[in-house]
This record gives structure tokens, sequence and C-alpha cells, in this order.
């Protein structure tokens, strides 16, 4: 059996079953999975970490772990491999909660829809089995007997339920992942793009309240979904990309959806060419944020034919359609053996068209 480490504790999720690699490589897991139990049997640091977080009322919790198979560490820019399967896990699992937001307006997704449900709690296990706090603002070691105790981010809920998770897209960042950490079969440029966009994805994604949720939250918000979508696409060393450049890219999922409203002219306007709207919305409040201009209703909400919607709230569906075109709107042979694996071919059929109708569904209703 392989050896296993603790690479940081997800205090705000647990997860049911677990997230793992093609390779084998990275996973995060649940408190009672196996490899859990061995890093905690086998490393006095660990069992006090893992099992020293409290909820607001003093009971225990039993937080989710992302580990790493013993030897990879030594693998080139193995840290930033880890978190970009952190940040896979975790944007498959918030934007379907976004989609189901949009699709059952007034409930409360079963999901996380913040990025800070996956934050990795910022103590690890040194090298001499202690426990040390890393972070930009403090540095702290602790000695073998010193106490632990951690809590989940107050600001968000603990997930611990059975919660939605977006399997096309999270069977296409696998293969991403693969590739780019592990076998090296693309041009560097075009995986550092894809997953140094996921990274500012998760900026985007975060709690927005610095100031008492003031208005200027929000813009930095908007601002850094402009961020994501520009360093997705960017063509490279050379190269730029625009407005434009994002809205022509946006007009090619056209030929892609199934529903046919979504076709339809009143979705698209032109700036150099057929586009999407709510991107086009989106540069435009970025633009009025970030540049000091007067901000206006029109300038953060999106009007639909059934109301006025936050642009916000709607850059996460076109963000994971932003995904889809990049990756390859269509998993491969050998990627949907891997996700189907156990289920049978009605129900793995099922759970894939669900899975992108749901989103269609949230951005119809939505304008």
């Amino acid at each position: 059996m392989e050896q296993w480490k603790l690479f940081r504790i997800l205090p705000n999720v647990e997860v049911v079953h677990a997230f793992e690699t093609l390779s084998d490589h990275v996973a995060v897991v649940s408190y009672d999975d196996d490899r859990a139990l061995a890093i905690r049997s086998q490393s006095k640091a660990a069992l006090k970490l893992w099992e020293g977080f409290r909820d607001i009322y003093g009971n225990a919790q039993r937080p989710s772990g992302l580990i790493f198979v013993d030897g990879f560490e030594q693998v080139k820019n193995a840290q930033e491999a880890i978190v970009a399967f952190r940040n896979i896990v975790a944007m498959s699992s918030i934007l379907p909660s976004w989609a189901e937001l949009r699709t059952q307006p007034g409930s409360t997704p079963t999901g996380p829809l913040w990025s800070d449900a996956w934050a990795l709690y910022p103590v690890e296990v040194s090298a001499n089995d202690t426990l040390l706090t890393v972070n930009p603002a403090l540095l702290v070691g602790s000695s073998p007997d010193a106490p632990f105790v951690g809590m989940p981010n107050p600001l968000i809920s603990v997930y611990g339920d059975r919660f939605q998770v977006d399997w096309p897209l999270f069977a296409l960042l696998l293969q991403a992942w693969d590739n780019q950490y592990i076998r090296s079969r693309r041009p560097a440029w075009y995986y550092e793009a894809l997953f140094r966009a996921l990274e500012i994805a998760m900026h985007a994604l975060a709690v927005p309240v610095q100031n008492l949720s003031s208005v200027h939250d929000f813009g930095l918000s908007l601002a850094i979904w402009v961020s994501a979508f520009e360093v997705l696409i960017h063509p490279g060393r050379g190269g730029k990309v625009d407005e434009t450049r994002v809205l022509q890219f946006l007009a090619s999922a056209s030929s892609r959806w199934d529903n046919p409203k979504l076709r339809h002219k009143r979705y698209v306007v032109t700036v150099g060419g057929k586009i999407e709207r709510v991107y086009h919305q989106l540069y435009s409040a970025r633009n009025t944020h970030l540049h000091g201009n007067a901000i206006l209703k029109r300038h953060w909400s999106y009007v639909g034919r059934r109301g006025s919607i936050a642009v916000g709230n709607l850059a996460p569906l076109v963000f994971r359609t932003a995904l889809k075109l990049r990756l390859g709107w269509e998993l491969s042979r050998s990627i949907s053996r891997v996700i189907g694996s156990g289920l049978d071919p009605t129900t793995y059929a099922t759970v894939m068209e669900w899975c992108d109708a749901r989103y269609e569904d949230a951005l119809v209703g939505s304008m």
C-alpha cells in the first residue's frame, strides 16, 4: 500500500467520497478515509491537527484533507500541482451551486457557492512532525506538546452533505491536470493559462465581504472575473487579449447549446461580432468600478425578461461555458470510461446530460 501524506486540512468541507487525480498522486479525502486513518496513525502532528477542529459551540468537526502520495513532493512544481487539483475539485462543486441558485430562485443551494469553503487551513505538518503555521503575515512553529484547536471559517457553512458535482467539467479538468503535471503532453502555455485562470476564478468566487458588503467589494469581484476570462484564453507570449477576443471566443458556444432559446438573437449584442451579453456587461461593470466612474444600477445589474439580476451571479455560469469551450466540449472515450466506472450506461448518460442541461436552464431562466 502506498504511503500518503497530509498537505492541508479543508475545515469547511466534509466530503463523503474521495476526489482523486487520474494518476493517483493527489486526493481530497474524508476524515474516515483509509488513507486519512493511516496518516493520523503514523504522525502525531497530523493526528493533533486533523482532530483539533471545533465549531463555534465547541463541537468536534470531521474535516476533509488534501493529501498526496509520498514522493510526489519531488515532482517539479508539486505544490502548484496540489493546489491546482484543489481548485479543480472546488470549481466542480461550486459552479453547480450557482446553476442551482438560478434554476431554483429563493432556495438555498445544497453545495458551496463560495471558494472559501475550499480554503486550505494555514497549518502544516513539519518535517520533524510538529505543527507549523505558515501564511504571509505569520510564521509560527509549535512544540510537540503544544495543544491545537482550529475552527472552520465562520463566514460560511460547513458542507457535509452529498453536494452536486459537475462531473463533465471535473473529468475534463482531471485530464488537463494529468497532461500538465504528469505527462506534459501539450504546449506549456495552454495549461498554464488554464490553471492560472482557475486560480484567479477562485479569488473571484471568494465571499466578497470586506467592508460590510460595500458596492466596491462586489466591484472588485467583477474585475477579478474579467481577469479570469482573459487569462483563460490568452494566446501566450507575444499575443494579447481584450474584450472583443473574449466575446468572439464565447460566441462559439452558440453551436453547442442544446436549448435553442440560447441561440436566439436576443442573447447577443454586436461589438466586433456576435458576443455573449453577460460578459459584455461584466466587462463594462469592471471598467466602471476600476476606473472610478460613477456607479449606476445598470453597471452591475443584468436586465433580463424576468427582471434584473446582479451580473456577478451570472459570471460563474458563463465561466463554466468558457471552460468547456477551452477544454473541448466532449469527453474523450478514455476519460469517459474513468468517470463512468461503476455506473451503469443509463445512469452515466443521464448524469452527463443533466449537468450540461442544468447550466442551460439557469441561463435561459435568468435571461
